[in-house]
């Protein structure tokens, strides 16, 4: 239970002592979370099975790089055919290249030539015609034998549906038959009502493989063969790979898995990249930006993108989303080629995905009004043309989209970028609307909030939010909450604290405690402190109206140059704001 076993199926028949092999299969197990377990009966050969029960495929089976057709078979089929022609029935077929004649190894260092029958062996267009030999046997039946090997040649080049044509048109009986159809559908990308691969991404076999290219789900779900994918990816053939290899790293790159990722890049290379197509080179430029290497990944897709072909589409979506991520501009012919390229794929499996680098090609070259016109098309865009909205989307475009109605919420999709919107509805003198973005932030900045709060009227939240934070700008915030209050006397201890003395004695003057600041102040502020504190009054007994208004002329210019030098000490407000 503890392991997730839900359910077990007991041994069918009795044991023999002295049989040497066990009728019992392995024992069924079912279990809730789909982990593999390899549970065997006791003396069972080593027979992996699926969550499910059923035995995983064993790589000899699933060994294609084998199915090619070799130079010392080409002389037998070249006879059989002619004896054939001659005589009306099929001779023997070609021996299989298969296991039988030699195991397939696990280590990807032995299969370095598995991959070059293209090149190092028989040509492949010598291959063609052995292959596809005596097919019609005795009777105009087929000749299963000889359908075997003409099936698995064509799924050993890639051709999928013509390899299930041929088992359309000359039906045989043979137990691999789901397994080529399935490897047929996953060649050609479709999707397969049929599939014998479910449950083997756990399989340490080439099943693993192909149940990751069957459904790529599995990878986000449950125990994936890592070793047993890299294995058998490996041992394809160089073409296999190249045809494969995009799909499968574009897969672990999503998955953020980029150690699996490059190891399939360097299988995928190993035989050169010149002669790889621009699906290679599209994979290379995924590989660069999940590398760190943004400018690469650019330059990559630039190139496969002006040139001419079936894949510079996909490469100008790539580039679209990638410049603006980048924060980089899209230019005008751009823009043009994705509305193309958009109208083009209307209504295919492609049109979302057009759409999105449509709305996002839009946002980057400025045309916020199309862009956001578009996004009912490419929903999947939200985040991205928020993010760009947030961040470089003129005022304008702010106050038409960023703007709520009462009682209306920040879109979900917005909710990344709250933050940059806020701050700058902020600016905008919109505190309230920034207020409301503000507040779907998973985790509000201190320093936006009480920003906010300040711009709100609310200096008591500012000073609260703030908490002991002292940035520079911080400290300006609390200046602006302490203002709101009138409490000059806080001013002057923050000034204090932070050892700012002139700015202290300048907050104690606003007080006007002038006794403190005569006593305790700097030689400028204690001048003119005192000229301020109580003066003896003068007895005109002593020297009557001219001795009086002699006294107050001497103090009126004691007091003005006080606070002349007092001014000249003090920073100027732009100063101060600095």
């Amino acid at each position: 239970a503890s392991a997730g076993i839900v359910d077990m199926a007991k041994p069918t028949q009795a044991l023999d002592p002295a049989a040497d092999e066990n009728p019992n299969a392995s024992v069924a197990v079912r279990t809730g979370d789909q982990q593999q377990l390899i549970l065997r009966q006791k003396g069972e050969g080593d027979q992996p099975m699926t969550a499910e029960g059923d035995a995983c495929f064993s790589d000899e089976r699933l060994n294609i790089a084998s199915w090619s057709i070799a130079a010392s078979e080409t002389s037998t089929a070249e006879g059989t055919g002619a004896d054939a022609t001659q005589h009306g029935a099929s001779a023997p077929a070609a021996p299989e290249p298969a296991a039988e004649q030699h195991s397939a190894s696990t280590d990807a260092a032995d299969h370095e030539s598995i991959g070059g029958p293209l090149e190092k062996e028989l040509a492949i267009s010598m291959q063609f015609a052995p292959a596809m030999a005596s097919l019609i046997g005795e009777f105009d039946r087929p000749d299963p034998a000889a359908i075997k090997r003409a099936v698995r040649f064509q799924l050993f080049l890639g051709f999928g549906a013509e390899a299930r044509g041929l088992l359309r048109a000359m039906p045989i009986e043979d137990a691999d038959i789901p397994i080529w159809q399935s490897i047929a559908r996953i060649t050609d990308e479709e999707a397969d009502p049929a599939p014998v691969f479910s449950g083997m991404e756990a399989c340490n076999t080439a099943a693993a493989l192909w149940a990751v290219l069957a459904d790529p789900r599995v990878l986000g779900v449950g125990q994936v063969q890592k070793a047993a994918i890299l294995r058998a990816f490996s041992a394809l053939p160089t073409h296999l790979r190249w045809h494969f290899g995009p799909t499968l790293v574009d897969r672990f790159l999503a998955m953020e898995d980029f150690g699996t990722a490059t190891v399939l890049r360097d299988a995928v290379t190993r035989s050169g990249e010149s002669e790889a197509g621009p699906e290679v080179q599209m994979m290379q430029a995924a590989i660069d930006k999940a590398s760190g290497s943004p400018g690469a990944s650019v330059a990559r897709l630039e190139t496969v993108a002006a040139e001419s072909g079936p894949s510079n589409a996909d490469a100008m979506a790539a580039l679209v989303l990638e410049r603006a991520e980048l924060g980089q501009e899209v230019s005008f012919d751009q823009v043009q080629a994705i509305e193309e390229y958009a109208k083009e794929r209307a209504g295919s499996l492609e049109q979302e995905k057009f759409n999105r680098a449509l709305t996002v090609a839009y946002a980057a070259s400025g045309d916020f009004d199309k862009a956001f016109g578009n996004l009912a098309n490419g929903p999947d865009a939200a985040s991205t043309l928020w993010k760009l909205h947030a961040n470089a989307g003129p005022d304008s475009a702010l106050l038409n989209y960023a703007v709520l109605q009462d009682g209306v919420e920040p879109p979900r999709s917005a909710r990344g970028s709250a933050g940059l919107v806020a701050n700058r509805l902020l600016r905008l003198g919109l505190a309230n609307q920034a207020e409301r973005w503000l507040a779907v932030t998973n985790d509000p900045p201190a320093l936006l909030s009480a920003r906010i709060s300040v711009a709100r009227g609310e200096p008591e939240q500012a000073l609260m939010l703030l908490g002991d934070l002292m940035t520079p700008a911080a400290i300006q915030v609390r200046l602006d909450a302490y203002k709101q209050l009138g409490d000059e006397s806080a001013i002057a201890q923050m000034f204090a604290d932070l050892g700012m003395d002139q700015e202290r004695w300048n907050a104690i003057g606003r007080t006007e405690d002038w006794a403190k600041l005569a006593a305790e102040g700097p030689e400028v502020w204690k001048t003119a402190a005192g000229t301020l504190s109580a003066q003896p009054a003068i007895d005109p007994a002593d020297g009557g109206e001219l001795a009086k208004g002699k006294a107050l002329i001497d103090e009126s210019v004691t007091t003005r140059n006080a606070i002349t030098a007092l001014l000249g000490s003090v920073k100027s407000p732009a100063a101060l704001s600095k």
